[in-house]
């Protein structure tokens, strides 16, 4: 498990907008269909926990990644409502909005998502855990 670091005060102000510039960059990534640089979010001791399915950990997010298809997403948002940072974690809570289209219809689905992030050593942020539920 990271140890969180006592020895450098994180910047608050900037952290926060690093995180939001984080969900930015993920969005694009799954609307671009990039399943390779979607994998790259990820810390490599992260365990996902999505919807309907059980735990993943990031092997199993790497194996799913392969067959994983977004070529018909259309739009992602993704809306912190909470980001706290605590040094070299950070948990960010919020809702979600995904349109796809799927046997030729659109759909969307909104959602919510509990996230907990670590920083790196080259001062990125990567998921650490993350759980996310549809409203549906």
């Amino acid at each position: 498990m990271p140890m969180i670091s006592t020895a450098v005060l994180a910047d608050d102000a900037g952290d926060v907008a690093a995180i939001q510039q984080f969900w930015d960059e993920y969005e694009t990534y799954v609307v671009a269909g990039d399943d390779q640089t979607w994998i790259g979010f990820y810390d490599p001791e992260g365990i996902q926990m999505p919807l309907a399915a059980p735990m993943r950990n990031y092997e199993a997010v790497v194996e799913d990644a392969k067959t994983w298809s977004v070529d018909d997403v259309d739009a992602m948002s993704i809306k912190p409502m909470e980001t706290v940072i605590l040094g070299d974690m950070t948990w960010s809570m919020g809702t979600s909005t995904l349109d796809f289209t799927a046997n030729d219809a659109a759909d969307q689905v909104e959602g919510k998502f509990m996230t907990i992030l670590t920083r790196q050593d080259d001062g990125s942020w990567k998921i650490y855990r993350d759980i996310s539920n549809s409203d549906k």
